[in-house]
Order: structure tokens, then sequence, then C-alpha cells
């Protein structure tokens, strides 16, 4: 999840915290909302693989989505740059 940069997006924990999810289960949540997305989920730990799968008991509403899909030059940049040189900071 963009190296983990995604979990802590303050849109992200919010929507957590309103619907008593992890920041994790809300991003999957909005890939899952996505038409001809599949998200593949990875993890050895058992305790965030059961988390992967409790994430279809709540919907995010179209302007959730939004607020998460919002375009951000800065963030994508940093995103490219993290994955192609390791996490700025």
């Amino acid at each position: 999840m963009a190296r983990g940069t995604v979990l802590d997006d303050e849109d992200v924990r919010r929507l957590a915290d309103r619907y008593d999810k992890t920041p994790a289960q809300v991003a999957l949540r909005w890939a899952t909302q996505h038409r001809d997305v599949v998200v593949i989920p990875k993890s050895t730990d058992e305790d965030h693989l059961r988390e992967n799968l409790e994430l279809f008991d709540f919907k995010l509403t179209r302007e959730e989505v939004d607020a998460l899909t919002k375009p951000s030059l800065l963030k994508s940049g940093k995103a490219m740059l993290d994955g192609m040189v390791g996490e700025i900071r």
C-alpha cells in the first residue's frame, strides 16, 4: 500500500475512525469498490489476514471514495520516487 504511506493519510485515518476499521481496511475497501480492479493483499500475519477479509461489512460513500481518490501531484510524485529510490522523508 504505497510503502505504507497511505496508512498515514489523514483522510484514511479519519474514515478508519468513523467505521471502526484499520487504515489498511479502509484502503482495501476503497480499492475493492473500483470496477475492473483486482485487490491482492499480502500478509503472513494471521491478524492481518483476518482483517483483510473483514472489509465487506461497510461501504464507503461516493464522497468518501472521491476524497480518497483526490489527485495530488506532491503525493503521487513522492510515492513514485519512494518506489524508485526508497522511502523519502
